[in-house]
C-alpha cells in the first residue's frame, strides 16, 4: 500500500559559506523532491553561525514551529543526492523506523597521509570502550545502530517533541558528567535513553568533503595499486569493443550474404532488385 503524502524539510548549519557541490546536490534533491507525488518539500531550515550545538538546537526548534512532517538533517560538507534522499525515505516510518541515517566516511587521522576510513555509523559498547564504528560495512542493508553523525539523518517531528519534553534545550548539550562529547553523539545517546529507534541504511552512501594532502604515499599507492587496476578495466573495454565492432560487422556482412542468396533464388541481380525497389 502506498504511503500517504508526506512533508520534509532540509536544514543544515553552516558559518555563511558552504562548498558548491553541497549547494548543487541540494538544489537537485530538492527539485527532486518537487516532482515525487509522495513528498511535500516544504524548503530549507538554515541556521548560520560558528557553534555547531547551539544552531542544532535553533534547527530543532525551527523544526517543531514549522507545519512540516520530517526533517532531513544533511551536514554542508556531504554531496547529497535524490537516489540517497528517496532511499531514506522510502525505509521511513513513524512508528518503527523514524530516525533513518545514510552512511559516509570519517576518519580518526585527518592530519596523516592515506587516513583509514571508517562508516559514520556505531554501535556502543560501553563506558570504557566508548562506540565502536559498524566496520566491515554491510552491503545495501537497513539495519539498527546506536549512533551516527547527523551528516545525513532523516527524523519524524514525533522525535523532535520527544526530546523536547525531557531534555528542553539541552539535546546537543557537549558536555556530559565533566566528560566532553560531541554533539550529534549527545543527541543520539538521548534517543537511545527515549527508546527511540534508530537506523541506518547502508546503501545510502554519500560523497564526504574533507581535506586531502597529496605525497609520496598517495603517489606510490596511485601507480602501484589504482593505475594497474585502471589499466586493465581500460583494456578489457577496448576488447570489448572491439567484439562489439567484429560482432557487428559479422552480422552485417552475413545479412548481405543472405539477400543475395535470396535475390539468386528469384533470379534476380543486384541492380534488377534496387530497380523495382525504386
Amino acid at each position: 500500500m502506498e504511503k500517504a503524502k508526506e512533508s520534509v524539510v532540509i536544514s543544515w548549519c553552516d558559518n555563511g559559506n558552504t562548498d558548491s557541490l553541497f549547494t548543487s546536490s541540494i538544489l537537485v534533491t530538492s527539485l527532486f523532491m518537487g516532482g515525487q507525488s509522495d513528498i511535500s518539500a516544504v524548503g530549507f531550515n538554515q541556521t548560520i553561525g560558528n557553534q555547531i550545538a547551539r544552531q542544532r538546537q535553533d534547527a530543532i526548534r525551527n523544526f517543531e514551529q514549522m507545519d512540516c512532517d520530517w526533517m532531513l538533517w544533511v551536514d554542508s560538507d556531504i554531496v547529497l543526492t535524490p537516489e540517497v534522499f528517496k532511499l531514506l525515505w522510502d525505509n521511513r516510518n513513524i512508528d518503527t523506523h523514524p530516525v533513518v541515517c545514510g552512511v559516509y566516511f570519517i576518519t580518526w587521522e585527518m592530519n596523516q597521509t592515506l587516513p583509514a576510513p571508517y562508516p559514520c555509523i556505531f554501535n556502543m559498547v560501553d563506558e570504557k570502550v566508548g562506540n565502536r564504528p559498524i566496520h566491515p560495512l554491510p552491503e545495501n542493508q537497513l539495519i539498527p545502530i546506536d549512533v551516527a553523525g547527523l551528516g545525513l539523518t532523516l527524523m519524524h517531528k514525533s522525535v523532535a517533541k520527544k526530546l523536547r519534553e525531557t531534555y528542553g534545550e539541552t539535546t546537543f548539550q557537549i558536555q556530559v558528567d565533566s566528560q566532553h562529547i560531541s554533539e550529534d553523539v549527545s543527541f543520539f545517546m538521548k534517543l537511545k535513553a527515549l527508546g527511540i529507534p534508530v537506523y541506518a541504511h547502508t546503501g545510502a552512501l554519500v560523497q564526504h568533503i574533507k581535506r586531502f594532502v597529496f605525497d609520496i604515499n598517495y603517489y606510490n599507492l596511485w601507480w602501484n595499486v589504482v593505475a594497474p587496476v585502471r589499466e586493465a578495466e581500460n583494456a578489457q573495454r577496448e576488447a570489448l569493443n572491439t567484439d562489439t565492432a567484429e560482432f557487428e560487422a559479422n552480422r552485417e556482412a552475413e545479412a548481405q550474404a543472405s539477400a543475395l542468396a535470396k535475390l539468386e533464388e528469384l533470379g534476380l541481380t543486384e541492380e534488377e532488385a534496387n530497380a523495382l525497389i525504386s
